[in-house]
């Protein structure tokens, strides 16, 4: 953009929009009207004209913004080249129907048009192709596959229903007629499906929300048209035929002209949506499949036309039930991360990171939990322990608490709970009729010489009474505690009531 020049809003009224919108609606009207002659040949090819006409400018101002990433400047490049294709054609064909206003090229497009829409369409859908997925590797790539694969056995299927199986005389006439009529038409129009599923499928796919949107109705309307019996493009159904060719053409010229001013109001307007964990797409095709297959039935019984219908049902089917099945073990194992995650947080509320040993709230929790059991506390306070800290540093310190923590361990039983309530202090619960034993234990365990410094403990026991609360419990055994400090290192004391 030059100096000076004010970049559009995507929310702003657009006179090509508005001109897209009426060309469509006046070639409506002219259809329903019936008109005949030169005007209704001509009528389609004028308002596709418009169509590519405003879609080429667009498409390469989003092509030449440098702000925009590759892949959309990629994109966007083919479109404009494919839409200056289809400009050629269409220039070329009003010389076709001013000299043969009623033959069929007039009608359905001479060969050097065809060949112009083709080259174009092969050039945009390779690049479509060469896109970059975005998916990197693992579940996503491989949900991918089988959503990709659903909707090709689905497109494939109605194509091949709907496509005459040749009769000409010979086997290489024969086969040459097969390769045209079913092989070539078939692949390329996969080929095209499987380059726009790919794109609305990516994570972040090279276009805003809206023009991906209208770029999808081009493209589906195109696919459905591609799909029809050829009995459709002749007599009363061609005028709609014709039709849904020019909507495509002009959904896919609002398409570039939104991206356009999507890209010009910054990234954040010119950005794709992100792709949903899921996507009705495949569920979609199935049903198609699935209704072509009750009207084939309906019609023609079960004929080897139908049997085509039957197998890509089952296809169809068999791959999105795969696809559940991994959707299936994925919840399953999401839901298993999530409860060892849950746990893990719940164990780092409860304990001391530094020991292992449960923090104060569990000890709390677990001593008034055990209250009507009547169990014993220990409340244990190391000794000249800051010495250790100033002399041989922190890590020492550390090396000495955890020591600590599992000379404790080992000196209780499997149902009591040894706690770090902060700092050098320590506690342990002790259950049922081991209010005697334990402690004990404890005290000799503790009396051991550690390797770092002259560390004792002072122990203080309280034996909690019906109707005491745990902070009364844990007060008792505190005072035990105090009283043990002035007893001397290494001393043990219980509370006396």
């Amino acid at each position: 953009m030059g100096p000076g020049m004010t970049r559009p809003r995507a929310t702003r009224p657009d006179g090509v929009l508005a001109v897209l919108a009426v060309t469509g609606l006046l070639y409506l009207a002219l259809a329903a009207a019936g008109v005949d002659g030169t005007a209704r040949v001509a009528a389609p090819w004028a308002a596709m004209t418009v169509a590519h006409a405003l879609a080429v400018a667009p498409a390469l101002r989003v092509a030449r913004t440098r702000s925009a990433p590759r892949a959309v400047r990629r994109l966007w490049g083919a479109v404009a080249f494919t839409a200056a294709t289809f400009l050629a054609g269409d220039l070329y064909q009003v010389t076709v129907i001013a000299a043969e206003p009623r033959s069929e090229a007039a009608v359905w497009g001479a060969d050097p048009v065809l060949y112009l829409s083709s080259a174009g369409t092969l050039v945009l859908v390779v690049v479509m192709l060469s896109t970059p997925l975005g998916l990197g590797r693992g579940r996503g790539r491989g949900r991918f596959r089988l959503d990709i694969a659903t909707i090709m056995v689905a497109t494939a299927t109605v194509s091949v229903h709907g496509t005459a199986l040749p009769d000409a005389a010979g086997a290489v006439a024969w086969t040459v007629s097969l390769v045209d009529s079913v092989v070539l038409g078939t692949g390329t129009l996969l080929l095209a499906v499987y380059a726009t599923v790919k794109l609305t499928f990516s994570p972040a796919p090279p276009f805003a929300p809206l023009a991906g949107r209208l770029a999808g109705t081009a493209a589906a309307l195109e696919t459905v048209l591609q799909i029809l019996p050829d009995s459709w493009y002749l007599g009363p159904h061609a005028a709609w035929v014709q039709a849904g060719h020019v909507a495509a053409n002009l959904a896919l010229a609002a398409a570039a002209r939104v991206q356009w001013r999507c890209t010009a109001a910054g990234p954040a307007a010119a950005a794709g949506s992100r792709g949903r964990a899921y996507s009705v797409l495949p569920y979609a095709a199935i049903g198609v499949t699935y209704a072509l297959l009750v009207w084939t039935l309906a019609d023609t019984g079960l004929t080897g036309e139908a049997w085509i219908v039957v197998g890509g049902a089952i296809v169809s089917t068999a791959l999105v039930v795969v696809r559940q099945v991994a959707a299936f073990r994925h919840i399953a194992e999401l839901l298993a991360e999530r409860d060892a995650l849950a746990a893990q947080l719940r164990h780092q509320a409860f304990h001391d990171s530094l020991t292992g040993l449960a923090n104060r709230a569990l000890f709390l929790e677990r001593l008034a939990a055990a209250l009507p059991a009547a169990p014993a506390v220990l409340l244990i306070d190391l000794d000249d322990f800051k010495p250790v800290n100033d002399r041989y540093g922190h890590a020492a310190g550390d090396r000495l608490l955890v020591e600590v923590a599992r000379r404790l361990t080992a000196a209780v039983r499997a149902g009591d709970t040894v706690a770090r309530l902060g700092g050098d202090e320590f506690a342990v619960i002790v259950a049922g009729d081991g209010a005697g034993a334990v402690p004990a234990r404890v005290a000799a365990a503790l009396a051991e010489p550690f390797a770092v410094g002259d560390t004792g403990a002072s122990i203080g026991v309280a034996h909690a009474r019906p109707g005491q609360s745990a902070d009364a419990v844990l007060h008792e055994a505190d005072l035990a505690m105090y009283a043990a400090k002035a007893r001397g290192k290494g001393t043990l004391v219980e509370y006396a009531a």
